[in-house]
Formats: structure tokens, C-alpha cells, sequence
């Protein structure tokens, strides 16, 4: 979907996130120098992540290969963890020439890689954050924190992520620190009435 952002957002009134640009100012804000890009075939070939500020590494055509075979093993359960050296590996190889972030184009890799002492670059938190920025642009919202602060403040069994949540989660502190309101008939009737 983010490779055709100028299309969709030519269709419609309503703010699209670029996610090419907010990776590209977060890479900046946080200094990367030489950033290794792990995505598909596709998203490496359309340059979704390159960079005019940043050295982007690709990995080679074997490793791109080996990387689409680990993504397919991995969802469908086989071997998670043999898939997961896989990908550690092949990061390792490019942060010992230098590398000094690991951009994960590909929410697999963001799944594999989030135990890991690597220094990845999440571009689902990011877009996370970008939402967020976005929302308080739009609606004024001032006393909010950023998506990592809330991980942050969250007890340590806490899991919050784009594809879990479990432990003690305070949602009352998420809703007030975000400035939404809980799903209830009101919002559900918005969203129906919405065009």
C-alpha cells in the first residue's frame, strides 16, 4: 500500500500517512549513517525505503531469497526459531561491515526481531507515531505521549504491539494519555455515519 502513496492519496481528501517520508525523517532524528533494509523482494526492488540521507544497504540476491523462504517458513510455523538465526545472521553480517541500523520493512521481521539486541528500526512504530503526530496535528491534542513512552510506562508483563496484547495493561492510562475515548455506541454510530 505504501508504494503507491502519491496514487491513493490523489483519490482522496483525507491525510495519508508517507511512510517513506516519516521513515526517512525518523533514520535522520535518530542520526543513522548505514542502514540495512530487510523487506521483500518487491519492496526492496520499488526502493520504498531508500534514502537521500542515509547509505541504504540491500541485502544480496541469495540473502533476499533466503529472506522471502524464512518469512514463508515462519508463518506458516515451521522452524520459527531456525528462521529467526536466519534472519539474525544475515543482520549480524551487515552490522559487522558497518552497519548501524536494521530497518524492518516487513512486519515478519518485526515479529522475528523483537526479542533482539540489534538496532532495529520498527517502520510499524513508526507509522505508530507518525499516526499519532498526525492526530494531534489534526484535533489539537496536546497532553499525549508518544506510542514508546506508553510501552515504556507499562509493567513489565505488559505486551503491547500491532499484533498482541496481553498482561497487565492499563487501558485507562492509554486512554487518557492518548486523549481517545473507548469504543462505546456513540463511536461505533461515527464511524457508520462517516462518508
Amino acid at each position: 500500500i505504501h508504494l503507491f502513496y502519491e496514487e491513493l492519496q490523489s483519490l482522496t481528501s483525507i491525510p495519508i500517512i508517507n511512510l517513506r517520508k516519516e521513515i526517512e525523517k525518523e533514520l535522520i532524528r535518530k542520526n543513522y549513517k548505514k542502514v540495512l533494509i530487510l523487506g521483500t523482494p518487491l519492496t526492496l526492488k520499488e526502493k520504498l525505503y531508500n534514502s537521500d540521507s542515509v547509505n541504504i544497504l540491500i541485502p544480496n540476491e541469495d540473502e533476499q531469497n533466503l529472506l522471502k523462504e524464512t518469512i514463508f517458513n515462519f508463518n506458516k510455523g515451521k522452524e520459527k526459531k531456525k528462521q529467526i538465526e536466519i534472519v539474525n545472521k544475515i543482520c549480524e553480517k551487515y552490522i559487522k561491515n558497518g552497519a548501524d541500523g536494521i530497518l524492518l520493512g516487513c512486519t515478519e521481521f518485526a515479529v522475528m526481531l523483537k526479542d533482539s539486541d540489534l538496532p532495529v528500526i520498527d517502520t510499524i512504530d513508526v507509522l505508530v507515531n507518525s499516526a499519532i503526530e498526525k492526530m494531534i496535528e489534526i484535533n489539537g491534542i496536546k497532553n499525549i505521549y508518544k506510542y514508546d513512552n506508553i510501552k515504556q510506562d507499562m509493567k513489565k508483563d505488559a505486551v503491547i504491539t500491532p499484533w498482541e496484547v496481553s498482561g497487565e495493561v492499563d487501558y485507562e492510562k492509554i486512554v487518557n494519555e492518548f486523549g481517545v475515548e473507548l469504543l462505546n455506541q456513540k463511536v461505533m454510530q461515527s464511524l457508520k455515519d462517516a462518508p
